[in-house]
């Protein structure tokens, strides 16, 4: 959920999110600290800060932030995000979480890359297959929760396009052509091509097999 905060050095959060983003749930669970506000707000609030010290990360931040509160005259100190640290931090349950996860999905993804292997030269695989496969091999793992976004399936021209989403109608063929190429969310650049290219493809991130136990099969992947 993309949205904006602005911590106070007492602990109070002012909390500016679009309402309709928001269950009851989560409104439910905040404490008196919390102020949910609009995005609209977010100028005016600033404004409010003149003559206050704010601390802003130039890494994190835009220079509207930056142009706002020297504005309003805001005493402004550059310092890092004190939410990065602690969002980044992970306890051992966390991480290993993580970790069965990520054998869990690469799993579907080794058996993704070995389809397209096979199936992407002859011509017959499209845009729109290659994520029907890939969500199909996700959804045969166990926990699968679903997807946390669209994957992004492209080839030729439609891999130029920022953030692309494939549908019916601009679905392309992969790998009818020697030297196309065909980009995939997660998986970097996968190029699909006659063995006398290979030394062509770029970009393909690693995927490390997970281990094999000893009747050949993976190994607590679905821990």
């Amino acid at each position: 959920m993309l949205s904006t905060a602005l911590l106070y050095a007492d602990g109070r959060l002012d909390w500016f999110v679009d309402p309709a983003k928001l269950t009851s749930e989560v409104t439910d669970h905040l404490g008196k600290e919390v102020a949910l506000l609009t995005p609209e707000d977010l100028g005016p609030r600033l404004d409010r800060l003149g003559g206050m010290t704010v601390a802003i990360d130039p890494a994190t931040v835009s220079a509207w932030f930056f142009d706002r509160l020297a504005a309003a005259g805001a005493n402004l100190i550059e310092q890092a995000d004190p939410c990065q640290l602690p969002k980044a931090t992970k306890n051992p349950v966390e991480l290993a979480g993580l970790r069965r996860a990520h054998r869990r999905d690469g799993l579907a993804l080794t058996r993704f890359l070995a389809w397209m292997a096979v199936e992407a030269p002859t011509g017959q695989v499209s845009e729109l297959s290659a994520v029907d496969k890939l969500l199909s091999l996700r959804e045969e793992v166990s926990l699968y929760q679903g997807l946390s976004f669209e994957t992004i399936s492209a080839s030729g021209p439609n891999a130029a396009i920022c953030h692309y989403r494939v549908t019916e109608a601009s679905s392309r063929a992969i790998g009818a052509e020697e030297y196309r190429t065909h980009a995939l969310s997660l998986l970097g650049t996968q190029a699909v091509l006659a063995p006398k290219a290979r030394h062509l493809r770029v970009g393909v991130q690693r995927v490390d097999l997970p281990r094999v136990d000893d009747r050949g099969g993976p190994a607590n992947l679905n821990s």
